[in-house]
């Protein structure tokens, strides 16, 4: 998974014309301390699946971009205003075309926990 910190870009891109970006895992919030939050403040745990929002924006296409700020709107926000929230996401790129990708529902993707590694991309 790699983290985008709140005042970040998300930047996915297909190096390959005939692969198209698909969205595996996204989650928006305060789940640990790390790059985006070096304090906890006491609150960290709060977050929000996020996947479909940005498999609608992005998953068919070739690249993508899309502010995290954008993602949430205060209504929506998973955590406490006050505190700054960031994304964990997960992509591939996939042999195919847009017209040839359907956007996937979330009733059709069985939700899984792993634990994975977080790789770090420079503020844009």
């Amino acid at each position: 998974m790699s983290t985008y910190c709140e005042s970040e870009v998300v930047r996915l891109r297909c190096a390959r014309r005939d692969e198209v970006l698909v969205v595996t895992q996204a989650k928006y919030g305060r789940m640990r301390a790390g790059r985006c939050m070096t304090s906890t403040y006491g609150v960290v745990g709060c977050s929000a699946d996020v996947a479909h929002l940005l498999d609608a924006r992005c998953s068919g296409r070739r690249r993508c971009d899309v502010s995290v700020a954008s993602l949430v709107d205060e209504r929506h926000q998973p955590c406490p205003l006050d505190f700054r929230s960031y994304l964990e996401l997960a992509h591939k790129c996939v042999a195919g075309t847009r017209s040839g990708y359907q956007s996937r529902s979330i009733e059709q993707h069985t939700h899984t926990h792993t634990h994975t590694h977080t790789h770090r991309h420079a503020p844009v």
